[in-house]
């Protein structure tokens, strides 16, 4: 599988403002998908982040082996589906890859192995898509996608019912959108620090 992992970080947030920058536990939101991703590396053909924000950007750029996507602001609203993003980063690099893996940095608690397990089922499975769930849910927890570029780039999306899923426990599932979200986060990752 060739693989295009795409960190999708706007610099914007009605409910949480600059969430992705604001640190959870000493470390900017977006900077534990971005470690997650690069813990991964071997399994990836390129990791992207995909931002409005130069201050964002800036950020991506500190890592070595992140790609840096500009997205212009119209692709950067509360109204814009992360299908327009996926579209508009595979459109500006040059390489070609069979599949998408799509990490929001609203799920910080997912493990590296939870990605790997995903690509893991991508690499066998007959579905264009593979998402991750909490346990006792069929609904996606927004940690983990991934999908066949061709099919992403026809319309294909993550909501369709012939998809595989695989599970995650509760405290991995966490999608921050409010400080009450951050705050949990922040709570469970310092429990098992302790």
């Amino acid at each position: 599988m060739d693989t295009l992992a795409i960190i999708t970080a706007r610099g914007g947030s009605k409910r949480l403002p600059r969430k992705n920058m604001r640190p959870l536990c000493g470390i900017p939101l977006v900077g534990w998908t971005i470690g997650h991703a690069l813990a991964v590396k071997n399994m990836l053909l390129t990791i992207a982040v995909s931002s409005d924000d130069d201050e964002i950007l800036n950020y991506a750029r500190e890592f070595p082996g992140i790609y840096p996507i500009k997205r212009p602001p119209e692709l950067a609203t509360d109204e814009t589906s992360s299908y327009a993003v996926i579209q508009h980063a595979v459109r500006n690099i040059i390489l070609k890859y069979s599949h998408i893996l799509l990490l929001q940095p609203t799920s910080p608690l997912r493990l590296p192995s939870d990605i790997v397990t995903g690509l893991s089922i991508g690499m066998t499975t007959k579905s264009p898509a593979v998402v991750s769930c909490e346990f006792g849910s069929d609904i996606p927890n927004g940690a983990i996608y991934i999908g066949e570029t061709d099919w992403l780039m026809n319309g294909g999306n993550f909501d369709q019912p012939e998809l595989d899923l695989f599970y995650m426990p509760a405290n991995r599932s966490i999608d921050i959108n409010t400080l009450a979200d951050f705050e949990r986060a922040e709570n469970i990752i310092n429990d098992v620090a302790r």
